[in-house]
């Protein structure tokens, strides 16, 4: 996590809950402090460097989330760290949408634009309360076993290349299908059960943590 700001500390605490290892890099030390304070290690110095990057374990991590408030300061992080691991997988974030290309061309995987995100939140929120209420609940509710998750189709898993029926995923797992992406990132925008589950698709899915574990294993190859 490069940047432990308003967005860093949400975001690290979101982790916590879902009992992933944190490590907080930042250059400010009483920021340090108040990451280290709130249960995370961190480690102090600039997140543009390949040596502060490999201290901090990148070399390593599934996942890096880079949300300084400088977009200058995100695009060298990206960079450099993709430059570390040509596997790992980065969101960023970007203070302004006309960067989210250069940040994608550095080696982000995803960028994210917060005002974008919190003006799209409160049209929903107006035209839609239910459904985000319902969403609410499923992610912040830590006593709610229901949560959501994205698998993708392994070549020689149990479910490649059937349909969701003939999968009978809902049966051996528990979980339902909500939703589905394309390995181009395109998304169905209806799913029956006659969805053909791809070599390489990724589905939405629905269902209690017991349940994503009986599912993983239909899956995986």
């Amino acid at each position: 996590m490069c940047g432990y700001g308003a967005i860093g500390r949400q975001i690290c605490a979101e982790l916590k809950k879902e009992h992933h290892e944190v490590v907080v890099v930042e250059h400010d030390p009483e920021t340090v402090a108040q990451a280290e304070a709130e249960g995370f290690r961190a480690i102090e110095g600039d997140a543009c460097s390949n040596e502060i990057l490999r201290l901090s374990g990148v070399e390593q991590a599934q996942g890096l989330v880079v949300a300084t408030n400088e977009d200058s300061t995100n695009l060298l992080v990206v960079l450099t760290a993709r430059g570390l691991q040509a596997d790992l997988h980065i969101v960023a974030r970007t203070n302004r949408e006309e960067v989210t290309g250069k940040l994608l061309r550095a080696g982000a995987d995803k960028v994210l634009f917060p005002q974008a995100i919190a003006g799209s939140r409160m049209a929903q929120l107006l035209t839609r309360p239910g459904i985000c209420e319902f969403l609410d609940i499923v992610f912040q509710n830590s006593q709610l076993e229901l949560t959501l998750e994205s698998l993708t189709v392994a070549a020689g898993s149990r479910v490649e290349n059937l349909s969701i029926q003939e999968t009978g995923i809902r049966e051996k797992s528990g979980v339902t299908v909500i939703g589905m992406t394309k390995p181009d990132g395109t998304g169905s925008s209806m799913i029956t059960p006659e969805t053909v589950l791809g070599t390489n698709d990724t589905a939405i899915l629905l269902g209690t943590r017991v349940q994503m574990e009986k599912a993983r294993g239909l899956f995986s190859a």
